[in-house]
């Protein structure tokens, strides 16, 4: 469980994190600067809404679930139905974020990589995220969310599909990231246009997919 006032820094420095959740640490410390860092917090990240943030995709991908209180109560929805629009979501104003869980799984490994016009403290021009369980040399299953390349964060389903089941090979995690580039759906503005983020998204899916195998360390 990660509280919705934890700060960016705290998800850094978390020993439980650095253990079970690496790639949870490693997008947060990927997030703007070390002073920013310390001040933004987990809740303001992705109750914003902003399809660039760096949290919800790998939270998604791992299947995070979001946890909202108010007047009625507490309700609780997965992360990726959360989001409905640039700074849109399901959150009523009488309601506040308390908590987001990540749930126990088996996966093998995961990772979230994204591409920024500076080395820090950039937005993201493309994020992806990646979760995937093997057993042996199968993939059994994959999980691969694209952050800054839609409206809101998106799962790539089709990639998804194309990965479950299969022997890990290179040409394999090529197809995903082709199938990738196809689900998304960019915009061009003054960090890329359409076409280059779609192109991005497919190098970025296979060097996550395939860092997410190799490492086996979530």
């Amino acid at each position: 469980m990660i509280g919705a006032r934890a700060t960016h820094n705290d998800l850094v420095n978390s020993t439980l994190l650095n253990e079970k959740y690496l790639s949870v640490s490693e997008a947060a410390h990927q997030m703007a600067s070390n002073q920013i860092r310390h001040l933004g917090t987990v809740g303001g990240n992705v109750v914003n809404a902003v399809p660039s943030a760096d949290l919800p995709p790998i939270l998604i991908a791992l299947g995070a679930t979001i946890t909202m209180v108010g007047p009625n109560g507490e309700r609780t929805v997965p992360l990726e139905e959360f989001f409905t629009g640039p700074g849109r979501t399901v959150l009523a104003q009488n309601e506040i974020v308390t908590k987001f869980t990540i749930p126990d799984q088996p996966t093998t490994g995961s990772t979230y990589m994204k591409f920024g016009l500076r080395k820090s403290g950039a937005l993201a021009v493309v994020g992806v995220a990646s979760a995937v369980t093997m057993e042996g040399n199968i993939i059994k299953d994959a999980k691969i969310a694209l952050g800054a390349v839609a409206a809101t964060p998106l799962r790539a389903k089709n990639a998804e599909a194309l990965l479950i089941g299969k022997e890990y090979t290179d040409e394999l995690l090529e197809q995903a990231g082709v199938a990738a580039a196809a689900e998304c759906k960019p915009i061009s503005d003054i960090r890329g246009s359409a076409e280059y983020r779609r192109d991005m998204i497919r190098v970025y899916t296979k060097r996550s997919l395939k860092a997410a195998i190799t490492k086996g360390h979530c």
